[in-house]
């Protein structure tokens, strides 16, 4: 189909040239939306006219009942442009119905990148950075602010999308702020840590979050099967010696290794990485690349957008990111030096070029949290660290909570929608 003829057209014009000329039209059968085949000889051939579904509510009938040789069989332009449509043959107990199209229509529908859009509303590009680019562009944001504008919290949550990161400032010393800082997302995601956690050094600790020593990157709960979206850290305490935060974008690494090395990217897409949790009678695994792509039909893979400031193309398939070398478990395939089909040795050249790019100097961006700020950021995009810090004397206490990736997004497509 060639998608490009149809942007710049009047969408009432669209709709009308379906009915007088063999064409692919986008046209909108009560609560879907699908592309209409027209027929090569007459308005009246029958034809199979269903080719791609995009649901936009609950549907009160089945894609199954629609009669392979529907199309438009009356179509009025109203004075005001939108567009009333009856089907013939109509989907069975729906014959009586009208269809009807507002004028911009045809426009949020004309293409791939319009249909992502109108369907998802994330306008927003996810934008890689590297350190200098995070600190210029970067906002903190007001606690009481973010808890009582919608405005705000808009913002807020659009530059976590874009970045990855967010931070926020003068935050009551409550241990139940990190909830509502989370709440005002959505719920809270409840892991085996609960709802809420503390990260704090212990002692005879079984997670090396809960020691004084270095923690490098690493991304939280990649052994379950559903990792966390966002991490929301809330310092209550900060009176050590050491013990920033240090933070990198994965995004910009992996993208930076598909463009210099596109045989790393690809195995870094499919070689099996297994992560285990296993302490006080749980055992959480999970197996999975260091790369997720996307597989949504609605996303062709090969697209691809331009983005500053790298002016790197970032694909459309990177969905997800994973890298958690503290809980990395045994591997689940044969490594042995002398099975060339592992593909050991060439994922190994590869992780080994993953961390380069995660840990350089210009990636990394370092923040001393101090009590009555919080940090937010996209766990399954960005890769967290902390310098090792001296406990004795001094108190570092930090609260902790989750919230998934659904809820996050939920959330932003509301607050969009309402804005407009």
């Amino acid at each position: 189909m060639q998608e490009g003829n149809l942007i710049s057209r009047d969408p009432t014009q669209i709709l009308r040239n379906s009915l007088l000329r063999p064409q692919e039209a986008f046209l909108r059968a009560g609560d879907l939306v699908f592309i209409l085949p027209r027929p090569n000889k007459s308005v009246g051939h029958n034809t199979e006219a269903l080719l791609r579904l995009i649901l936009y509510s609950f549907k009160k009938f089945e894609t199954a009942d629609i009669p392979p040789s529907i199309r438009p069989g009356r179509l009025d332009l109203q004075d005001d442009g939108t567009v009333h449509i009856e089907w013939d043959p109509d989907i069975p107990g729906f014959e009586d119905h009208m269809s009807i199209y507002d004028p911009s229509f045809g426009q949020r529908n004309s293409n791939l990148q319009s249909r992502l859009e109108a369907t998802s509303n994330l306008q927003d590009q996810r934008i890689p950075w590297d350190w200098k680019t995070v600190a210029s562009n970067l906002k903190t944001i007001d606690y009481k602010s973010y808890m009582t504008s919608s405005s705000t919290l808009l913002s807020s949550l659009q530059q976590l999308f874009r970045y990855g990161l967010l931070f926020i400032h003068s935050i009551p010393p409550n241990p139940d702020s990190v909830r509502h800082i989370g709440e005002r997302i959505g719920p809270l995601k409840e892991t085996l840590y609960n709802s809420t956690w503390d990260v704090k050094s212990v002692p005879s600790a079984k997670n090396v979050a809960y020691t004084s020593s270095h923690l490098g990157f690493h991304m939280d709960l990649l052994y379950v099967d559903n990792p966390p979206g966002l991490q929301i850290l809330h310092c209550l305490r900060a009176s050590t010696q050491g013990g920033e935060s240090l933070f990198s974008d994965a995004l910009r690494a992996v993208t930076r290794i598909q463009h210099s090395r596109p045989d790393h990217y690809s195995i870094l897409k499919g070689f099996p990485v297994t992560y285990k949790y296993h302490n006080n009678r749980e055992w959480y695994q999970q197996t999975r690349p260091h790369i997720e792509v996307v597989t949504s039909p609605h996303e062709d893979p090969k697209d691809t957008f331009e983005l500053h400031p790298e002016r790197l193309r970032l694909p459309h398939s990177i969905k997800a990111i994973n890298w958690s070398p503290p809980f990395q478990a045994p591997f689940l395939v044969d490594i042995g030096e002398n099975n060339a089909k592992s593909g050991f040795p060439r994922y190994f050249r590869a992780i080994r070029r993953l961390k380069k790019e995660l840990e350089a100097d210009e990636a990394v961006f370092v923040q001393r949290m101090k009590p009555g700020t919080a940090v937010i950021f996209d766990n399954r995009r960005i890769v967290h660290a902390r310098r090792a810090f001296e406990d004795r004397g001094g108190e570092r206490w930090l609260r902790g909570a989750y919230v998934d990736t659904d809820v996050f997004r939920s959330r932003l497509r509301v607050l969009r929608e309402e804005a407009t």
